[in-house]
């Protein structure tokens, strides 16, 4: 993506990885990453950085990495905005 881009024109859209999977909804961005929730009652947050975007067409963000490496590298089980465990999280 540009660099120009404004990312806050993807909040609140639908996110998907490259494997076509659904991701869930884009809530906000907190450093270079793009924050999904992902549940209604046993929510996830996936905190999946801005440069692995691969489009976005003005409805879905499509990444360039598939559901499992999301699941994987960039998974944070506890709460939207608190610092996630991993150690990628030096690139958001």
């Amino acid at each position: 993506m540009d660099d120009s881009f404004d990312w806050n024109k993807v909040i609140k859209k639908e996110a998907k990885s490259n494997d076509n999977k659904e991701l869930g909804e884009i809530q906000g961005t907190e450093y270079n990453c793009l924050v999904v929730e992902r549940g209604l009652v046993n929510k996830e947050f996936f905190y999946i950085p801005k440069d692995l975007v691969e489009n976005y067409d003005g409805k879905t963000v499509k990444f360039r990495i598939s559901e499992e490496e999301i699941e994987e590298k960039y998974v944070n089980k506890d709460n939207i905005f608190d610092k996630p465990t991993y150690d990628s999280r030096s690139t958001c």
